[in-house]
């Protein structure tokens, strides 16, 4: 049985970011592109926001990001799922150490499976007065639980030798001077795991980060020499290496007033960007002012052709001049602290922004991942369980969507 939750994300009218469930779709055709496509659509329609649509984060199935493009929506690849694909590609390339990570494992199933095992093991954590902490297993889909199992592996290295020993299960131990390696593995991940659990926030900005952390990332990691951090940065040059060329996440970095162009490495990059919000601002205002152009009435035969060139005239001086002061005078105050709310920033400061604050709220909105989406499918697993296989797709649609508000 197959589902598809959508959620989207944006700013009210007093700068607060909110987020939505919008459906939980039992997904009963073939997973096609163009099949998704017209569930997304659907949903999209119920709401009434098609073509409010900003953008669309998404995982890296080939099918729901060819869907995305099918309904002419910019996708943004998730940018957890891209850090799980950079870590676990520079495991896997690293041979000692994957054999390394795969004796731990064997080690954490054991006391999980043995119920002996781990009632020795919470004998002796209390006997070398060592914190009661249950080991962690590894989960495929979730790189950073390989980082919270060695983590966890090391505080307990005593406890976990010393069971071992006592259950003559001396074949599962591991070399005193292989912790060495763990403790360096362990240390060179904290930072992407750093990473990972920042730009998971839901509550937070985050597509606007996503160039400045991606940046400095790259180049804390490239300061550690050991050779996981090495195939780390290689991975991220690949995966990441456009990034200032994405109009999307070029857009919400400007935007923020705590990065600016000052996150660009690529200053042309930035100028490109900006001048796209310019050209942006322009047709956004141009709308406006079209709008507020009087109509030149048929009667007044006098003073019709007079009346109607000053109209078109207005409608040419209108736009352009004006927003782009407004952007040049935006990126020349100081930025602000990085730890500091930039949606409150906007609040403060909308009305001396009016253009540009109108893209701020379109762009700032975006997520970089689609976390939200699947820690609903971990309620969805819970709820479609053996016991209530038989609860109907609707149901399951108004359990969730339910459930959101609750939290």
């Amino acid at each position: 049985m197959g589902y598809i939750t959508v959620t989207c994300h944006f700013l009210t009218a007093d700068w607060s970011l909110h987020s939505a469930v919008l459906s939980t779709t039992h997904v009963d055709q073939s997973h096609t592109a163009v099949h998704l496509s017209e569930v997304l659509k659907n949903i999209t329609d119920q709401w009434n926001i098609t073509s409010k649509v900003v953008c669309v984060t998404t995982d890296n199935a080939l099918n729901i990001t060819n869907a995305v493009c099918h309904n002419s929506w910019k996708n943004l690849p998730c940018f957890t799922h891209e850090i799980n694909l950079v870590v676990t590609n520079s495991l896997s390339e690293l041979t000692d150490l994957s054999r390394l990570i795969q004796s731990v494992k064997d080690i954490v199933s054991y006391f999980h499976r043995s119920t002996k095992a781990s009632d020795n093991l919470k004998t002796i954590q209390a006997r070398l007065n060592l914190p009661e902490h249950k080991l962690i297993q590894h989960v495929e889909t979730r790189w950073n639980s390989v980082f919270y199992m060695l983590e966890r592996y090391i505080e307990q290295d005593e406890a976990i030798c010393t069971a071992l020993c006592l259950l003559n299960r001396n074949d599962l131990l591991i070399d005193v001077d292989k912790l060495v390696t763990l403790q360096e593995t362990v240390d060179t991940l904290r930072l992407f795991e750093a990473v990972t659990t920042e730009m998971s926030a839901e509550k937070h900005l985050s597509a606007s980060k996503m160039i400045p952390i991606t940046k400095a990332q790259i180049k804390v990691t490239t300061e550690t020499t050991n050779n996981l951090a090495l195939k780390l940065v290689d991975h991220m040059k690949v995966r990441f290496l456009n990034m200032e060329g994405n109009p999307i996440l070029a857009a919400a970095t400007i935007l923020d007033p705590r990065f600016k162009t000052f996150a660009f490495a690529d200053q042309g990059a930035a100028e490109r960007s900006w001048t796209a919000l310019v050209a942006q601002c322009g047709s956004q205002t141009q709308k406006t002012a079209d709008s507020a152009i009087p109509v030149v009435e048929e009667s007044d035969l006098l003073w019709r052709f007079f009346d109607q060139r000053v109209a078109e005239v207005r409608s040419t001086l209108l736009p352009s001049t004006d927003t782009f002061a407004e952007v040049q005078q935006f990126l020349r105050m100081p930025i602000l602290c990085r730890k500091a709310d930039p949606l409150q920033w906007w609040k403060r400061n909308e009305k001396a922004f009016a253009n540009i604050s109108k893209l701020a709220t379109k762009y700032l909105s975006i997520l970089a991942t689609s976390v939200p989406s699947e820690r609903l499918f971990t309620k969805a697993g819970e709820l479609i369980s053996a016991k209530r296989s038989r609860l109907k797709p609707k149901n399951v649609d108004m359990f969730l969507f339910l459930n959101k508000y609750e939290d």
